[in-house]
């Protein structure tokens, strides 16, 4: 979704939702967030701890302000350690 720093791509989720809307099927979200290496993209990890922090942030608060009211529940993990003061697990329900 985000190969580039910023530059967040939705075109596979949307085709998704477009395909569960046009034929009246519930769809839920999946991982915003991945820990395995060979999925995480290269500028993911030169980040330092605080830019990682900031870029989580960033992208859970954009995504899921994207996509508010289109999945049946969308929710993720944030860690325990955090102290951004985000809950631990956000939800969003149509």
């Amino acid at each position: 979704m985000e190969r580039k720093r910023g530059v967040i791509d939705y075109r596979t989720s949307e085709n998704i939702l477009e395909f569960t809307d046009a034929n009246e099927l519930l769809c839920r979200g999946h991982n915003l967030y991945w820990g395995i290496s060979q999925f995480i993209q290269p500028w993911v990890k030169e980040l330092d701890d605080e830019e990682l922090r900031e870029a989580l942030e960033l992208r859970g608060r954009e995504t899921t302000r994207h996509f508010k009211g289109r999945f049946v529940e969308l929710r993720e993990r944030i860690p325990r350690s955090s102290t951004s003061g985000l809950a631990s697990t956000i939800k969003i329900r149509n």
